[in-house]
């Protein structure tokens, strides 16, 4: 007497099945607790926003205030819509901790580019988006809102500390 494939089948498929929502519940990180992106991850969340990178200084805060030097990176940006690039001073901070302890220090640094003689004028832009604080003169509409865009984007959690990890 021989036994029908159907029964076995039909067991494969359950644990196919089964299988497949172990996955989709847990395959996938929780975007609300996915992590910054990094510079790289930046650069590519600013070009799916319309944005161009012409070039990059490490290090370059455009103040002399010692404290944001080590994150620091001076960006020259442009709105796809822009007829020249402007500058973007970009600082990054490790975590949350460190984005808010770090405001006074990007405070003076913006007081003292917009004090500047050497800049290029307008009015100077600030964002705040966790991890990033970032600064310019000059901007276009289409700029800021890529800008917020982007760093809304590539934010991720913002550098907080997942729920359940030590503190």
């Amino acid at each position: 007497m021989s036994r029908s494939p159907i029964p076995n089948l039909m067991r494969g498929l359950l644990l196919l099945a089964v299988a497949c929502l172990v996955l989709a519940g847990c395959g996938q990180p929780d975007a609300a607790l996915a992590t910054p992106q990094d510079n790289v991850g930046l650069v590519q969340t600013m070009a799916q926003h319309g944005l161009i990178v012409v070039s990059q200084t490490s290090g370059d805060p455009g103040c002399s205030v010692p404290g944001v030097v080590a994150n620091a990176i001076h960006w020259r940006v442009m709105a796809s819509t822009d007829a020249a690039a402007r500058d973007v001073y970009i600082f990054r901070f490790l975590d949350h901790a460190a984005f808010l302890t770090g405001a006074s220090d990007v405070d003076a640094c913006q007081a003292q580019f917009t004090a500047s003689q050497t800049r290029a004028g307008g009015d100077v832009t600030r964002l705040d988006i966790s991890p990033w604080r970032v600064f310019g003169d000059g901007w276009s509409a289409d700029l800021r809102a890529g800008l917020t865009a982007a760093l809304t984007a590539a934010a991720g959690n913002g550098g907080l500390q997942p729920p359940g990890e030590d503190q």
